[in-house]
């Protein structure tokens, strides 16, 4: 699995953030690319990361081919948790 790298997240980000739905979707972006990328650099298998995220190997595969219409910003945020990783917001004002 490739990780993806800060650079690529930022465009990702600036690609969904264009209005309100598009805020969320690029949260939801982001925590799943976190987390696909902590899957790669930990190097679990599908079976390994399935037990310590608490879900199904098929949500694994979900999470490995970016499924994000799959999840939700909360369920990210648990899943991130239970892989030992504190997710914190910072809210500021969107450019004029």
């Amino acid at each position: 699995m490739s990780v993806v790298k800060r650079a690529d997240l930022q465009l990702v980000v600036k690609h969904f953030a264009v209005d309100e739905e598009g805020s969320v979707k690029a949260l939801r972006a982001h925590l799943l690319i976190e987390l696909k990328n902590l899957i790669a650099a930990k190097k679990w298998t599908h079976s390994q990361a399935a037990k310590i995220l608490g879900v199904s190997i098929q949500r694994i595969s979900e999470i490995k081919t970016f499924s994000t219409e799959k999840f939700t910003v909360e369920l990210l945020v648990k899943y991130l948790y239970r892989a030992n990783k504190e997710v914190t917001l910072k809210v500021q004002n969107r450019p004029d």
